[in-house]
């Protein structure tokens, strides 16, 4: 009776732990300071500029082993008018940051580069930010004089909380920071 009385108080404790570490780190705040809409190579793209605030407090995260994904999600819709938008497209891009603790370097995967930095500054981390690029649909599928608007969601998540926890604290946002969301209408 006392083992198990033990081993739930100990759940307990490690599940409040894990929350409370989670809790310290939901203070972040993203905000997009550019997001337009642009052609690259026949495609249709979405450019936008990130901005992370509380810049020591995911240093701190980092430095303590924490791994974060910034996810960017672009979705295309056609606007209609009698009836709700039809999708047409979504992308989505991860931007893994981490910290090697062996050689204390900073490893920041972004769809076609890898960066390394042997440290870390607010302008170094927040030029990794600048002049994202989600490539979302090839031009040609998309009519003159049609009316679009695209969507952007950006959340950065913790990628190091354990699955069992995920599926116990299912209801729990996992978000690092809170995320954000914009949309724009435009026309071909």
């Amino acid at each position: 009776m006392c083992k198990s009385v033990f081993k739930i108080l100990f759940f307990i404790v490690a599940v409040l732990g894990l929350i409370a570490v989670h809790q310290d780190a939901r203070s972040q705040k993203l905000d997009l300071s550019s997001f337009l809409v642009d052609t690259q190579e026949e495609y249709l793209v979405a450019r936008l500029s990130l901005h992370v605030y509380d810049f020591e407090n995911i240093k701190h995260i980092l430095d303590n082993g924490g791994k974060m994904t910034m996810l960017c999600t672009a979705t295309l819709f056609r606007q209609r008018t009698l009836l709700w938008n039809r999708k047409l497209d979504s992308r989505e891009i991860e931007i893994d940051l981490q910290k090697d603790l062996l050689t204390g370097e900073y490893i920041f995967k972004h769809p076609e580069k890898r960066i390394r930095m042997q440290k870390l500054s607010e302008d170094d981390f927040l030029s990794l930010f600048e002049q994202v690029t989600i490539k979302i649909a090839p031009w040609s599928e998309l009519r003159p004089g049609q009316k679009y608007s695209l969507r952007v969601n950006v959340r950065l998540i913790s990628r190091d909380v354990p699955q069992w926890i995920k599926r116990i604290l299912f209801f729990w946002s996992w978000d690092v920071a809170k995320g954000v969301q914009y949309e724009t209408g435009f026309t071909l």
